[in-house]
């Protein structure tokens, strides 16, 4: 059996469409319904509230509890929705400001962006399978590189980024965990952030940057 995103052990985002029907008169006291034959989220609309001529239909982005991130809509009752309802299905549901007609685009993984810490990285590092597990990307310029490097990063500098940039998901797999480092881990939070756009799941920043690994880690690395 496939099971929904939303029931693996991950942070879920689904995309769901809603609208508000004040003039909605319901006998069923549930809070939350689900319609079960097929019809289209603006039909079903029209059929419960015909008087309306509003076509206000709003698209949200629902994460789950595991994290509340910033412009993500954050309504208890939509979360129980997005990830109860099957894709594609209408549901209604009652919220403090009325019931609502809900319909499940999609759904996903949440893709994760978190900074490591030189040391964490360092332990990382001293396992075998980690170079063969994780994707290594520094952002620095060739130069940068000449002076201070750590084993097993690849090489793509920023400033060359419209010659790697539109093949990066071809080079890399996405589904892997990338750790991107630069100087001082400026640049390379930029392009962390860029990767997680191009649906890359697990994004590391190495924080502080090489400069930060060689002071705190490993004073055999020189530093500029």
């Amino acid at each position: 059996m496939m099971l929904r995103a939303s029931q693996l052990a991950s942070p879920v985002l689904c995309a769901i469409t809603q609208s508000l029907i004040p003039t909605l008169n319901l006998s069923s006291s549930s809070s939350l319904s689900i319609f079960q034959k097929p019809a289209s989220f603006s039909s079903f609309y029209k059929s419960l509230n015909p008087a309306s001529n509003s076509n206000s239909f709003h698209i949200h982005i629902i994460s789950r509890s595991f994290t509340s991130p910033k412009g993500f809509l954050k309504v208890p009752e939509f979360e129980e929705v997005a990830f109860t309802t099957p894709l594609n299905k209408v549901a209604r549901c009652k919220t403090k400001f009325g019931w609502h007609l809900l319909q499940v685009l999609s759904e996903r993984e949440a893709s994760l962006l978190q900074d490591i810490q030189p040391d964490e990285l360092h332990k990382k590092m001293q396992d075998p399978n980690f170079h063969k597990e994780a994707q290594l990307i520094d952002v620095r310029e060739p130069e940068e590189v000449a002076l201070s490097s750590l084993p097993g990063f690849q090489v793509l500098p920023l400033r060359q980024f419209g010659s790697w940039g539109p093949d990066v998901t071809a080079k890399f797999d996405p589904q892997k965990d990338t750790y991107v480092m630069c100087h001082h881990g400026m640049r390379s939070l930029q392009v962390a952030q860029w990767l997680q756009t191009q649906g890359f799941r697990r994004v590391f920043n190495v924080s502080g940057g090489i400069h930060a690994y060689a002071t705190k880690v490993d004073p055999s690395i020189p530093t500029y």
